[in-house]
């Protein structure tokens, strides 16, 4: 880590937050997505 320096820090740090905010969206819709397809199955 410390032959990043702080800038290779940084960039992966934003490079991380990015990519949690894309498995958060992802997952929702996903979890949408089962709700929908759980709820035809019932009806």
């Amino acid at each position: 880590m410390s032959r990043l320096g702080n800038e290779g820090r940084r960039a992966l740090r934003t490079l991380n937050r990015i990519h949690i905010e894309d498995v958060r969206t992802t997952l929702k819709k996903l979890g949408k997505k089962v709700l929908r397809e759980t709820r035809d199955r019932r009806v």
